[in-house]
Order: structure tokens, then C-alpha cells, then sequence
């Protein structure tokens, strides 16, 4: 469809007559299009004089559809700004968890006898705050490729409008 015909309504309008004779259908649909304004005042024209009406597009909602998409496409990309920067955060903070693991790691292995389940209980405390924070990064990962996801359906179906 040509971009200039997406302002217009495309109707396919009949004056249903039939032959009296044999009742074989004699009219045949035509397609014709109507600017906005001008569809408003002929519609109930038409049906007055007895004409079957079908709308095959409908400029209003075809406008609709694509502010709809348009929105929701700006929502996603927000959101997915919003994840991406919760991802670095979380990121960051992973690091420095990592970091004080390996520190514990190396301290447990440097310790003598005595202080060794001291350690040993520091580096279990330091491993467990490390998992904890790994899930919702690992969370945040998934709902980016989700994300990603529904903004490239949203863009696909926004080009398919267009």
C-alpha cells in the first residue's frame, strides 16, 4: 500500500441486485476510497441507499496500531536502558565480592594450622554473599534478552505496518 493510501478508507461497497428471473446475482462489489472526512458524511449515504458496505482499512485504526507500537517500542528501550544500567551496577558489585573471595581463598591457603577454620569459615562466608549476588545478575541477563526480544518483535511488526 502506497503511503498516500494510508489516509484513506479502502471500502468495498455493492448494491446487491439479483436477476428476478433466474435470482442469479447481478451486481458485482467495487473498491473504492474515501479521504477521512469524506468517509464520515458518504457512510451513512450509502447505507441509506441500500449499498453493502465492507471497510477493508481503516485509516484511524492503522494510525492507532502504530502510535500503540511506537509506544510500547519506546517503553522497551527504556527498559532496557534501565536493566542494562542495573546490570553494570550489579556487575560492579559482583567484582568486589569476587575480589574479597580470592582474598580468602589466598589468606586460607597462606595461614598456618591454627587460624586455617577461621579462614576457612571467612572464605564459606564470602562465598556465599558471591552466589547471592550472582543470581540477580544473572536474573537481570535474562530479562535484557527478553527484552531484546520484544523490542525486535515490536520493531518487526511496526515495519510491518509501515
Amino acid at each position: 500500500m502506497e503511503k498516500n493510501d494510508r489516509m484513506c478508507y479502502h471500502v468495498r461497497i455493492e448494491k446487491v441486485m439479483y436477476s428476478p428471473n433466474t435470482g442469479e446475482k447481478l451486481s458485482r462489489p467495487t473498491i473504492q476510497k474515501f479521504g477521512i472526512k469524506a468517509w464520515g458524511e458518504e457512510r451513512d449515504t450509502l447505507v441509506r441507499l441500500g449499498y453493502k458496505i465492507d471497510v477493508l482499512f481503516d485509516p484511524v485504526e492503522y494510525q492507532k496500531a502504530v502510535k500503540h507500537y511506537q509506544d510500547l517500542l519506546a517503553k522497551k528501550v527504556g527498559d532496557l536502558e534501565s536493566k542494562n544500567e542495573d546490570l553494570k551496577k550489579a556487575e560492579k558489585d559482583l567484582e568486589k565480592l569476587e575480589a574479597a573471595l580470592t582474598a580468602a581463598i589466598k589468606e586460607e591457603a597462606e595461614a598456618d594450622e591454627s587460624s586455617k577454620d577461621a579462614k576457612a569459615k571467612a572464605r564459606e562466608k564470602a562465598q556465599k554473599a558471591y552466589d547471592k549476588a550472582k543470581e540477580p545478575v544473572e536474573k537481570t541477563k535474562k530479562e535484557i534478552e527478553d527484552l531484546q526480544a520484544e523490542i525486535k518483535d515490536a520493531k518487526a511488526k511496526l515495519q510491518e505496518l509501515k
